[in-house]
């Protein structure tokens, strides 16, 4: 490998824009696809509302006079989720369009 290659291929990007594209996506991947030897995102996420969200009760701090935030988000995202695994994306999905 010549020394201009290296250099190209370490350089970092002129554009902050994809420097900080590339350093979300390569977080999210490594979350998402358990690469740190982590729990995974599941565990992540299920660690993150008991630990730290189930001591503020359940509703969101939505007028910012509580310490902290309830637990009401996770509820619903993964209801959600829940709900797209089983009945699917819906007509106006996008992997629809795709497929």
């Amino acid at each position: 490998m010549t020394q201009e290659v290296r250099r190209a291929i370490l350089a970092t990007p002129r554009d902050p824009l994809l420097t900080l594209a590339l350093g979300m996506f390569a977080h999210g991947a490594q979350k998402l696809l358990d690469w740190s030897g982590g729990p995974g995102i599941a565990l992540t996420l299920a660690g993150a509302a008991l630990i730290v969200h189930l001591p503020n009760g359940f509703f969101m701090n939505w007028s910012g006079t509580s310490p902290g935030e309830g637990f009401e988000y996770h509820v619903l995202a993964v209801a959600l989720a829940a709900l797209v695994a089983v009945r699917g994306s819906g007509a106006f999905s996008v992997d629809r369009a795709l497929s």
